[in-house]
């Protein structure tokens, strides 16, 4: 029942549907939704709202599986309000939902490593912890298994992909990163295990070479060269 604000777009014209082709990555191509009577609208963001964007939650109300709502109740007449139920800190990502319950894109693990007051719960659990994780390039459907031990953790390790703009020192994802300087943007990174700070630093890739070898990340994937981290 709670929608977080993206944006203000202003319509400058408005076009046939069936006048303009989808885009590659338009994730409903297999959908017949274009009809004689589809609108396409030509959009322009305004710049004045920056400052909120990802921000501003608002009780959505009651229409929460409605793609849009009127400003106005039946399109005309008095304005429907809004409430704003929260401002979020700036650079917020969003809540930790539990080590082994997400996937986050790179970008917003650089958002998270670059704001750690707005995002502290995943500081303070990333770096409570050493463990397995797992990177994948979205594009090429390739996945590389690296391990994070020490006593900053995974968060430690992760700190090293956002300084190095996604590569952290493997030579397959610099590799990458040579031919599309933006290849990062389809990396997604997740963990696969936590494991106790305790653990040796043999012990710890002792699990990561078992990962390896169940996900095929060698023969297959982004760990195919001899020495990547």
């Amino acid at each position: 029942m709670k929608a977080l604000f993206y944006g203000v777009y202003k319509v400058l014209k408005q076009r046939s549907a069936s006048e303009v082709s989808l885009p590659k990555d338009f994730i409903y191509q297999d959908f017949n939704i274009v009809s004689d009577t589809s609108v396409f609208y030509d959009l322009e963001e305004v710049d004045d709202f920056d400052d909120l964007k990802n921000r501003v939650v608002v009780d959505w109300g009651k229409g929460a599986l409605a793609w849009s709502q009127w400003v106005r109740k039946n399109g005309t007449g008095e304005l429907k309000d809004k409430e704003v139920t929260e401002i979020l800190p700036t650079g917020y990502v969003k809540e930790f939902p539990g080590f082994l319950d997400f996937v986050i894109r790179y970008d917003e693990l650089k958002t998270i490593v670059n704001n750690p007051e707005a995002n502290r719960e995943w500081h303070t659990m990333l770096s409570s912890v050493a463990g397995i994780y797992l990177i994948m390039d979205t594009e090429s459907g390739k996945q590389y298994v690296g391990s994070a031990y020490g006593k900053k953790g995974i968060l430690g390790r992760w700190k090293e992909y956002s300084a190095t703009k996604g590569h952290g020192g493997n030579k397959l994802l610099k590799k990458i990163l040579k031919k599309d300087r933006t290849a990062a943007k389809h990396f997604q990174f997740t963990i696969l295990q936590t494991l106790p700070k305790t653990l040796t630093n043999k012990e710890v890739l002792n699990y990561e070479n078992l990962y390896k070898k169940k996900l095929g990340t060698r023969a297959f994937g982004l760990n195919a060269s001899e020495g990547a981290k």
